[in-house]
């Protein structure tokens, strides 16, 4: 369990990076491997027999969970998009919504599991912090100069 909560760590320490430094590319990237990561070692732990539960249904449910946040957060978006456009706008905010459900969701299972890192716990409520902060950007209309 070292290696994936050290990399969970890395991949938080990116996405913060990314706010810090206003460069979207880097929050997108960090969310992208942090979904990657932890889809990687949960396949590969239900692959192995390795579970949690019987039946492997945490490793399942974090499976597809995650699996959704490494296809919305793909970190490449072509240059041309108006993010000031409305429906960019209103994609932007369900976006950001879905990626807040799923890393407070994620907060959630890790406390009812006392048997796991509960750092990882951590890791999840700081990205979706991130995103309760996105949130409330974009629906004030609070949209900052970028570096991309």
């Amino acid at each position: 369990m070292l290696i994936p909560m050290a990399l969970a760590g890395i991949f938080t320490a990116l996405a913060v990076f990314g706010v810090v430094r206003r460069n979207p590319l880097f929050v997108r990237l960090g969310y992208f491997l942090f979904g990657g990561m932890i889809v990687t070692f949960n396949a590969l732990g239900l692959l192995a027999g390795e579970v949690m539960y019987e039946g492997g249904v945490m490793e399942i449910m974090s499976i597809g969970i995650f699996l959704c946040q490494t296809i919305i957060a793909y970190p490449v978006v072509p240059d041309d998009v108006d993010f000031n456009h409305p429906a960019i706008k209103t994609m932007g905010l369900r976006i950001t919504l879905t990626l807040f459900i799923i890393n407070a969701t994620a907060v959630w299972m890790i406390l009812a599991m006392p048997e796991f890192p509960q750092i990882a716990g951590l890791f999840h409520g700081i990205l979706a912090l991130i995103m309760g902060m996105r949130l409330v950007m974009i629906a004030t209309g609070q949209n900052p100069p970028v570096h991309k």
